[in-house]
């Protein structure tokens, strides 16, 4: 077994992936909630809430594969790149995106750690709520009924595409595993 984890980073939530990159197969996939909410009385919107959002994924991620038996550090940690849009009133909420992937990035112990963005790792257009539904049912529809059992949250309404978008990273992640393990880069790995 050769674990990949899959992130789709949040500041409240992530949907985080566990693929086998040996067989393609999903291991686990579900949603990690920050335990710092917005009732909480500590600093809920910066670098605190950030590490904590981190240190519950990376306390997840751990039960999960030791409870598979791995042990070691984690080979490929991939997370779906945030970058800062045009529109000044959504660049706040990516700022908390990006605090999030670089708390994971040193929470998480893994040889390598690479960075997708959404087209590339969903193999087109991620514009609208009609192309992210069609993706996250092709995630759906390619994984077994034993996998499916293995990411619950996944058929939640109101996060599941979360859990999705986690497990679609690490599933990409796993056909692109030798080129990305290789050069750490997204860049030249193919499209869904």
């Amino acid at each position: 077994m050769i674990p990949i984890v899959g992130v789709d980073p949040g500041l409240r939530d992530c949907g985080v992936g566990v693929v086998d990159a040996d067989t393609g197969r999903v291991l686990r996939g579900w949603l990690s909630k920050n335990p710092i909410t917005p009732q909480s009385p500590e600093p809920n919107d910066g670098p605190a809430a950030w590490r904590a959002m981190a240190q519950t994924v990376a306390q997840e991620v751990r039960e999960v594969l030791y409870a598979q038996g791995w042990s070691g550090q984690f080979p490929l940690l991939v997370l779906e790149r945030q970058f800062l849009p045009s529109n000044p009133a959504l660049a706040h909420s990516i700022a908390r995106l990006i605090g999030v992937s670089g708390a994971l990035t040193v929470t998480i112990p893994a040889h390598r750690v690479v960075d997708v963005m959404p087209a590339q790792w969903k193999g087109g257009s991620t514009k609208g709520r009609a192309a992210k539904a069609k993706v996250n049912q092709e995630i759906w529809s390619a994984m077994d009924a034993e996998e499916r059992a293995a990411a619950p949250d996944a058929r939640g309404k109101k996060r599941g595409h979360n859990v999705k978008d986690g497990l679609g990273i690490a599933l990409w992640a796993a056909r692109n595993f030798a080129h990305l393990m290789e050069t750490g880069s997204a860049k030249g790995a193919r499209r869904a």
